[in-house]
This record gives C-alpha cells, structure tokens and sequence, in this order.
C-alpha cells in the first residue's frame, strides 16, 4: 500500500487497521466533518471539533470507538511514499507537519469561512479513487493529496499539538515559547531573550522544539518575524523602511536580506504581488 483514502467510521476503523504492525508504519490524515467525531488515538479517545485536520505520524495507532456513528475521511500512506512525493515537490520540501519524534499529533481547526473544506477535498478524493486507472484522475489524486498537505503546512503556525506519551511539560514549554514570539518577536529576535523569560537553557529549549515542532528555536523567531512581516506589508501603507524600522532592522536593506532569505521574494515583490491578487 502506496496511500489510500476513504469514508469511515468509529465502527468501520477497526476492520481498516486490524493489523497493528501497519496501523503504526504508516502516516494519516484525518478529516473531521461538521459534526465532529471521536476516535480512539493510542489508547485514548479523542472528540476532534468540526471541521478539524489531524495530522498523525507512524508509531501513533488509530482504533474504533465503539457506537461512534460519525463519518470521517481517512487518508494514509508510507512513509517512503510521503518521502518521494516530497522530494518531487519542492514546496514540500520544507515541511514539518509529520516532523519531531513521533510523540505528537497535531490538529488544525479549518477557518469558518472554508468550513466546507473537508467535505471538499473528500468528495474529490473519491472521484479519483473511481476512476484511478485513468491517468488524469491518478494525478488528480495525487493533486489533492500534496494540496491537503500544503494546507497544514500553512497553517502550521496554528496547529494544535498534543502529547502522546505523557509529555506536557514539554508541550507547555513549547507553547509558552511561541507566545512569547508572538508577543516579543517585534523587538527580540535573539534566543537569550527568550531562554531567560522561560528559565530554560539553550540547549534545553532546542531539545524541546524540535520534538514537538519539528524546528528549532531560531526558525520559530523566523517564522513569526515573517508572518508579522507580512502582515505589515499587506495591511499597512507603512513604507518598507518604516517597517524595518519597527522590527528593529538595522536598515530596509537588511529587512529586505532577510525577508528574501525567509521567503524566497523580496517585501516589494510580495506586496507588488498580492495588491495584484487581491484587486
């Protein structure tokens, strides 16, 4: 089995993944409804909110909740499978949404406004499967598998993580780190500033990001500088070096270095850009 999707429920799951020793080799998305739905993740069951995406990795077993009649949409693959599609698809190449220590899974409220972007995404991921030995519909699926992940990848930033192996220190460290980012990151963007707010080492916080995130410290600054930066550039009329200015560049030039390195444009080519896309 390359990958696979499906509609399924509490009571149909445990016929899906009878063989525990497969259950654990291989990745799974989990697309949640608008009623929501309970599953049994490791031993526990979870109610997941409508609308959710969960993203779970290999070692992380799913089991039937007996009596649960809501539906959900089941995608899985292997992990070589997800290596290969990775490796072919270079905006991929960056993602951490499987990423860490296999000690976590991580959830994803979809907007309200894409409220329907599971239902969506299932309907065509069926129609696929229904005609796969037609070339243009394997591509199709394949398609919509990469879109699926590139949507939590976007939305990375606000996944919720949540601890298998009973490791919510380290998960209440991790979170406390990216709140002070969120808070902080417009004037502090050197890791001792924030190792001293914990009371953690450095070495202790990069331990913890990477198993929960996938990151280390230093990349969550980036990423939250950018995402402020963004922001500013899209929602603001403020100048390039005024907004230098308030992230405490030393200069637009160097604002500019940075944002390119983190985004791969430059700020007045993304703003260029979406002043297009939004017009």
């Amino acid at each position: 089995m390359e990958f696979d999707f499906k509609e399924v429920s509490g009571n149909s799951l445990g016929e899906l993944f009878s063989v525990n020793t497969w259950n654990c080799a291989i990745l799974k998305v989990v697309m949640i409804f608008e009623h929501g739905g309970k599953i049994d993740i490791h031993g526990e069951e979870i109610e997941f909110k409508p609308y959710s995406l969960v993203f779970i990795p290999k070692d992380i077993q799913l089991r039937a909740v007996a009596g649960e009649p809501r539906p959900f949409f089941l995608l899985y693959f292997s992990e070589s499978f997800f290596d290969r599609m990775v490796m072919d698809f270079q905006p991929l190449q960056q993602s951490h949404i499987f990423s860490g220590e296999n000690l976590f899974y991580r959830t994803v409220i979809i907007p309200e406004k894409y409220s329907g972007y599971n239902e969506f995404m299932a309907f065509h991921m069926e129609l696929a499967k229904q005609h796969s030995n037609e070339l243009i519909y394997k591509e199709f699926g394949l398609t919509l598998i990469k879109q699926v992940l590139l949507t939590g990848n976007i939305y990375l930033d606000d996944f919720v993580v949540v601890e298998r192996k009973g490791r919510m220190e380290e998960i209440e460290l991790s979170n406390k780190f990216r709140c002070l980012i969120s808070k902080h990151v417009h004037q502090e963007k050197k890791i001792p500033f924030y190792t001293e707010q914990l009371g953690v080492s450095q070495r202790k916080l990069t331990s913890v990001t990477k198993k929960v995130f996938g990151k280390t410290p230093k990349e969550l600054i980036s990423i939250g500088m950018l995402k402020i930066s963004k922001h500013l550039l899209v929602n603001s009329t403020k100048s390039i070096k005024e907004i230098a200015r308030e992230l405490q560049f030393e200069d637009e030039n160097n604002f500019s270095a940075c944002f390119s390195k983190l985004c791969g444009e430059s700020p007045k080519t993304y703003r260029k850009r979406w002043s297009k896309e939004v017009q």
